[in-house]
């Protein structure tokens, strides 16, 4: 979930500063300008809700998956989803309007 999030959030960071043919390439100050863009309009839509990330680049109240691992001591093991968990504690805000000052 997490490693489709972040290839869905870095290709859409590189189609944003894509600029000229399709033999070009962005810098990677381009892409790292961008990632501080990716909210409001051009927010990007992950796997488990919105990506919103801050305006030094970092996700927002991102949610976690929390699993539940039983080794099966007497058996066979099981793996058993529990929820999502929250940094905040609450869902993410539909507009990805993150609080100013956060890091």
């Amino acid at each position: 979930m997490l490693v489709h999030d972040g290839l869905v959030t870095i290709g859409t960071a590189l189609h944003q500063v894509q600029s000229g043919g399709a033999g070009t390439t962005p810098s990677l100050d381009d892409v790292v300008g961008e990632w501080s863009q990716l909210q409001s309009r051009h927010r990007v839509q992950g796997t488990s809700g919105l990506i919103c990330l801050t305006g030094a680049g970092n996700p927002y109240d991102r949610p976690v998956a929390v699993v539940e691992l039983d080794p099966g001591r007497s058996g066979e093991g099981t793996l058993k989803f529990v929820g999502l968990g929250r940094p905040t504690g609450h869902p993410q805000p539909k507009n990805c309007v993150i609080p100013s000052g956060t890091p």
